[in-house]
């Protein structure tokens, strides 16, 4: 009996130590594909966060104990929500056959809703208590994305000469990711609908984004303060922005929401984007579509990718 005993014990042993070392590994790979993307080597930093993204959701689907992954699922959201960004940047800064292109979005696009249905998952199994606030940064994501994906196909078209897809299916695409930026600023008691816009493009002025963010910073800055520094939300937001200082992760998360996601909404429901868009939806034929190319719906489409610095024309 004692022999079996040891048995158990020393198997045991290599279970854990195992699941340590592929801990620490996927780690290592995390700082690494981080490293890459900040040298905009954004090919193999994709390539690594999504060797992260995908060896984890291979091990919750196969595992019979789900709460056993929560350790590795703060790498698997970090990984996921940097996935979205380095995909937008290499096809913006790189040269791929459009069909590559459009695969990476795809794959990009079906992580992120995997991920998503994961925290759900969790949630109503009541096996960990994530925050909507943490479901946010995915929903940011997963517009990015929808966002740098739906303006490849809308340019692709004067670029192919011949309809990808039609001009409606890629409103409809920016409209749901709209509609993701709007329910994360939601989350965090951000409302685009109480910002005065100042010019007639609706594009704030730099003065009016100060505002805002200092107007946020110190209710970020509280959150991070008061959170537990070993729960799984501090750990997440760890890993995303690659930061365990509470001042610097407010300001990452606030800058995020207001350069980024409260601009690019306060932009969409400007009347002069609303108006090119209205139009835009009548463009069935390839003539209506380029006639518009020096302005109108390309240029608003332009304008977004350039807010969410996908197109990196911005010097940030």
């Amino acid at each position: 009996m004692k022999i079996i005993q040891k048995i158990v014990f020393v198997f045991l042993l290599i279970v854990l130590s195992f699941k340590v070392s592929y801990a620490q590994n996927m780690s290592v790979l995390y700082k690494e594909a981080y490293k890459l993307e900040k040298m905009r080597t954004y090919n193999e930093s994709r390539t690594q966060y999504l060797k992260i993204c995908q060896s984890f959701i291979n091990s919750y689907d196969s595992a019979p104990n789900k709460k056993a992954l929560l350790l590795e699922l703060p790498l698997a959201i970090g990984a996921t929500c940097r996935l979205s960004i380095v995909t937008g940047k290499d096809n913006y800064a790189n040269l791929y056959q459009l069909v590559s292109q459009m695969a990476s979005y795809k794959e990009t696009h079906q992580i992120i809703e995997r991920m998503i249905n994961i925290i759900v998952e969790y949630r109503l199994a009541r096996k960990a208590s994530i925050s909507k606030y943490v479901e946010g940064e995915l929903l940011f994501a997963r517009a990015y994305n929808r966002i740098a994906w739906a303006n490849k196909l809308l340019i692709s078209i004067p670029w192919k000469n011949y309809i990808v897809f039609p001009v409606n299916d890629l409103l409809g695409m920016v409209n749901v990711a709209i509609k993701d930026l709007t329910q994360q600023l939601d989350y965090d008691g951000i409302s685009y609908e109480a910002a005065v816009r100042i010019s007639s493009r609706g594009l704030m002025r730099n003065r009016d984004l100060q505002k805002l963010y200092k107007a946020y910073y110190a209710q970020f800055f509280n959150r991070f303060k008061k959170m537990k520094k070993g729960s799984l939300d501090y750990k997440i937001y760890k890993k995303i922005y690659m930061s365990a200082n509470d001042q610097e992760l407010a300001q990452a998360v606030v800058e995020n929401k207001t350069t980024n996601s409260f601009l690019l909404v306060d932009y969409y429901y400007s009347d002069f984007v609303k108006g090119v868009l209205r139009k835009a939806r009548t463009y069935h034929d390839m003539e209506s579509i380029l006639s518009s190319k020096e302005r109108g719906v390309f240029q608003v489409f332009d304008e977004m990718v350039s807010i969410l610095d996908i197109s990196q024309k911005n010097a940030r």
